[in-house]
């Protein structure tokens, strides 16, 4: 199973095979929720963005492209980017300039939060060591783009690295550590249900549903 997510990464990531289909999907969707919200005469409210895993590198390419600006809704109404578990360092690690070039038009005015475990490989807290502080920088080479406001999701004691550890790829394992399978559940969710109520930028029907769900639910 690992394996066969590597090489879609990579195709996506060396060959951008499906990038624009599944960019242009993003788009088409974002697109579409504003033009219900238009059609019910309600103001558009801002845009949200969260991802998981690969979902947030697929994030920051929607939102931070390559030199061409991002698309107009995109732009004019994202506030919010939140990503979790994101490989940022292993993919600037074995794809060297894959962040460079970006347009940060979005990132002036945009607040990101970035989910990370310390027990996790691949996610990555934007530091220079593997404490649970304040990110330390962003990605690419533009100034434009920030850093992240890092929130620590630990729900085991980080651990030495054993042998048997190794063997059970338990440091690659530990990115599924943010969620569970069953109904009723605590997750990472609940870090971000704190930060996403702000009475000031979320639709009333969209809070009424938020506190309607219970913290440990979805």
């Amino acid at each position: 199973s690992i394996a066969t997510e590597f090489v879609c990464v990579n195709y996506y990531l060396e060959a951008g095979n499906r990038k624009l289909a599944i960019l242009g999907q993003l788009n088409s969707l974002i697109e579409a929720i504003y033009e219900t919200e238009v059609a019910q005469s309600l103001a558009p409210s801002p845009l949200q963005i969260h991802g998981y895993s690969f979902g947030t590198i697929i994030a920051i390419d929607a939102l931070f492209p390559f030199g061409n600006p991002p698309a107009e809704k995109v732009t004019d109404n994202t506030e919010t980017l939140y990503t979790i578990g994101c490989p940022y360092e292993f993919i600037s690690s074995y794809y060297p300039g894959y962040f460079d070039n970006r347009n940060g038009s979005v990132g002036k005015r945009m607040k990101w939060f970035n989910i990370f475990t310390n027990s996790d490989a691949l996610s990555s807290n934007f530091r220079k060591d593997d404490k649970s502080g304040p990110a330390e920088y962003s990605f690419g080479n533009n100034k434009d783009i920030p850093s992240p406001e890092n929130l620590a999701y630990e729900i085991i004691p980080k651990k030495k690295f054993r042998l048997f550890d190794f063997a059970m790829l338990y440091f690659l394992r530990a990115h599924d550590l943010y969620w569970d399978g069953a109904d009723t559940f605590e997750s990472c969710a609940s870090l971000i249900f704190r930060k996403v109520i702000n009475y000031d930028s979320i639709h009333p029907g969209v809070l009424q549903s938020l506190e309607e769900v219970p913290m440990n639910g979805h």
